[in-house]
């Protein structure tokens, strides 16, 4: 749930990340410039910035709120890649945590 009360959700079979008035009405769907690939996990921070752990892409991606790309960490030649992200968070601060789901690693 963003601070504003929408709500985002992960389409991993569609491969999108749509986010939704808090009674259900679709206000926008971000990926198709991203090529997600079986997105798994996502954070959000206090200020609106969200990070997606994009499985099957090898990465993390942090977006703005209006869902443009601003970061990505890992990729199919990176270290990232061996453990497969599967899931993020954002502190307050700003800092990212996410989860291996081959290694277990946070």
């Amino acid at each position: 749930v963003e601070p504003d009360g929408s709500v985002l959700v992960l389409d991993a079979v569609g491969q999108h990340l749509q986010r939704f008035t808090p009674d259900g009405q679709l206000l926008a769907t971000f990926g198709d410039n991203l090529t997600f690939y079986r997105p798994r996990g996502l954070g959000i921070d206090p200020g609106g910035q969200i990070v997606v752990a994009d499985t099957g892409g090898l990465r993390i991606v942090r977006l703005d709120p209006a869902g443009t790309l601003l970061s990505q960490l890992g990729g199919p030649e990176s270290d990232l890649a061996k453990g497969q992200p599967s899931d993020a968070a954002l502190s307050p601060g700003g800092d990212l945590y996410f989860v291996e789901a081959e290694t277990g690693v946070v």
